[in-house]
């Protein structure tokens, strides 16, 4: 029994080390950090448990009275509790940060076709005005860039 209760207290001091990392892990919003963080804290949490189980059965077994073994278990359910309110935040901040990275992809492609066509509509003015320009240099030539042809000379033999 001492060894279980031992166990357990191991578990819980890691539990609350675990815990308070959760703030700093969250203030760098790296989803897979926040996943992993979230998924050690319901694993150390299930070990707890099963411990817990494991102690009151013993305590069951031995005959102690039904207000020791609540008050007993009453402070390891308390930190339990406050770790399972934590992973729920830690689950919603990450359904809201994919939800964010997912609206972000939509966008940026939503943004590519436009794009396109924005560049697509740029070549066709740039081309336009190079036709605008070819032309009006075809019709208003300067008078000395003009070439104009003369008629043939014929020269008459005397």
């Amino acid at each position: 029994m001492d060894k279980l209760e031992k166990d357990l207290t191991g578990k819980l001091n890691l539990l609350k080390f675990t815990f308070e990392k959760t703030s700093e892990i969250v203030s760098k919003a790296n989803i897979v950090a926040i996943e992993r963080q979230r998924e050690a804290l319901i694993k150390i949490t299930a070990n707890i448990e099963e411990v817990k189980l494991q102690i009151l059965e013993g305590k069951f077994e031995r005959g102690d009275n039904d207000e020791t073994i609540t008050n007993w278990s009453k402070n390891v359910k308390e930190q339990v509790e406050e770790v399972d309110a934590e992973v729920e935040k830690l689950q919603k901040y990450l359904d809201e940060m994919k939800a964010n990275e997912a609206s972000k992809a939509k966008e940026a492609e939503r943004a590519q076709p436009l794009q396109f066509e924005k560049e697509q509509h740029k070549q066709k003015l740039h081309f336009e005005h190079k036709v605008d320009e070819i032309k009006k240099d075809k019709t208003t030539k300067k008078p000395d860039q003009i070439q104009t042809k003369l008629p043939k000379l014929i020269i008459t033999p005397i």
